[in-house]
Order: structure tokens, then C-alpha cells, then sequence
């Protein structure tokens, strides 16, 4: 389990050392804000519209993932470690046991 930690914390770094992180988040939060807004003011009843902007908050982050992994690969494959990556001490297993408690499903 501390392998996995390792690996994660010098990505999350890796990644928010450049702009590109930032103006990913930035996005997601302009949009969340926005359509969160749009429907409390609309409906007036957040208990009522919270399964509704959970579900477009959900697919915002399935559109986004792509920008965030897409440099991520490139940037291991640039840097030559893809290979250290792809053969690091961590089994598939050791990644799903590790979100596991982070899932809500």
C-alpha cells in the first residue's frame, strides 16, 4: 500500500507543477458553479436538483478525465519512466484495493 502512495503523491505533483491543471480545474468548477446556480434558481428545492447536477457533475468529470490521463502518458513517455511505471511493484489488485473505500457506488 505505501508504493501506491508514493506513486500517487508524485503525480498529483508532477501534475499541478504546470498551468495545464489548473485551467482543467478551473473549468470544472466555472461549469459546476454554473449549472449549480442555473438550477437552484430555477427550482428553489436543492434536496430536488442535487441528483440531477450530481449526475452533470459526473459526466463533466468523465469528459475531463481524458485531458488530465492524455497528458499524463505523454509526459511518462517523454520523460522515459512509462517503462519504470509499467513494471513498478503494484498489482491491479493493490489499485482497486486502494480507491476501494474512496467509491461510492
Amino acid at each position: 500500500m505505501r508504493n501506491i502512495w508514493v506513486l500517487a503523491k508524485k503525480e498529483i505533483e508532477s501534475y499541478f507543477v504546470s498551468f495545464v491543471a489548473y485551467v482543467i480545474l478551473f473549468f470544472f468548477l466555472l461549469l459546476g458553479g454554473y449549472y449549480f446556480y442555473v438550477y437552484v434558481y430555477e427550482v428553489r428545492d436543492a434536496a430536488r436538483i442535487m441528483p440531477y447536477f450530481l449526475n452533470f457533475m459526473g459526466f463533466i468529470s468523465f469528459l475531463l478525465t481524458p485531458f488530465i490521463t492524455m497528458r499524463l502518458f505523454s509526459e511518462e513517455k517523454k520523460l522515459g519512466t512509462i517503462e519504470l511505471l509499467l513494471t513498478s511493484p503494484i498489482s491491479e489488485s493493490d489499485i482497486v484495493n486502494f480507491w476501494e473505500p474512496y467509491c461510492f457506488i
